[in-house]
């Protein structure tokens, strides 16, 4: 399994439009992909159609549970693919930021580990800004993928959030990556969108960020695609945004395979 923490010191950059499309678009090519909602907000649950009455266990309730088998929690959110979710309900998480903040960091990579071997790509949500929730997906996390609108304080924020990454990773001692850094909501139209692009690109040059080929283009009417139960890949699979999702997660594979081969190929040859 590669997990992927999807990070921002900003909010509304579209870290659960990211997470949720990228997860199903990486299924609808094969892979076994788990999500994990790892922010009290619970967007990404509610995106997925589950309510704060669901019945069903939530991941925080294994994070202060020994021997109970974490498969419950998985919740099945398709029918013909292989993905699901470790859901939380809204503020719920929140309950556990002092035993979080009491341990050694380290409690959402040992949940996720009997996962390992079961999964391709995991795929973290977290809430913005450097919390402890943010930091206990990085301990668990191979690789970032950070989201940003083009726009001066979403730069700032960019910038900041992969300080953060390298510090905490630093201070952690893991070995996170970042797999890339993604635009969205960008509207070639406007020439805020050109400048920032030309600035990200020099960037990427100088060897300072990973930038994804792909920018998520702006499309209003997604903003209204979670009140579905559905991601945008699914739900309105030929608009501009979800062909662009589809596209990074295209990416994400062939930057995984670049890095850690062995998972991606036989997750490839099973699926052929």
């Amino acid at each position: 399994m590669i997990t992927i923490a999807v990070l921002s010191q900003k909010g509304g950059v579209g870290k659960t439009l990211t997470s949720a499309n990228v997860a199903a678009a990486l299924a609808d090519q094969g892979l076994k992909v788990l999500m994990a909602d790892f922010d009290p907000q619970a967007d990404l649950s509610a995106s997925w159609g589950l309510d704060d009455d669901d019945p069903r266990p939530r991941i925080e309730n294994f994070l202060d549970s020994s021997g109970r088998d974490l498969r419950d929690a998985v919740v099945a959110v398709s029918e013909d693919r292989d993905i699901g979710l470790l859901a939380t309900g809204y503020e719920r998480l929140r309950q556990q930021t002092s035993r979080l903040l009491a341990g050694d960091g380290s409690e959402l990579a040992r949940l996720l580990a009997p996962l390992h071997d079961e999964v391709d790509v995991a795929l973290i949500d977290t809430p913005a800004g450097d919390t402890v929730f943010g930091r206990q997906a990085i301990v668990a996390a191979d690789e970032a993928i950070v989201p940003m609108l083009p726009g001066f304080h979403e730069l700032r924020a960019m910038t900041r959030a992969l300080d953060v990454i390298e510090a905490r990773a630093e201070h952690e001692r893991t070995q996170l990556g970042l797999l890339g850094v993604l635009v969205v909501n960008a509207d070639p139209r406007w020439r805020s969108t050109k400048e920032y692009a030309h600035h990200l690109a020099q960037m990427e040059r100088a060897n300072e960020i990973s930038l994804f080929e792909t920018v998520i283009p702006r499309h209003q009417p997604v903003t209204e695609h979670a009140r579905f139960g559905l991601p945008t890949v699914w739900l309105r699979p030929s608009c501009s945004v979800a062909v662009a999702y589809r596209q990074v997660a295209v990416e994400v594979r062939e930057r995984l395979g670049r890095r850690v081969p062995a998972v991606i190929s036989s997750a490839t040859s099973g699926a052929s």
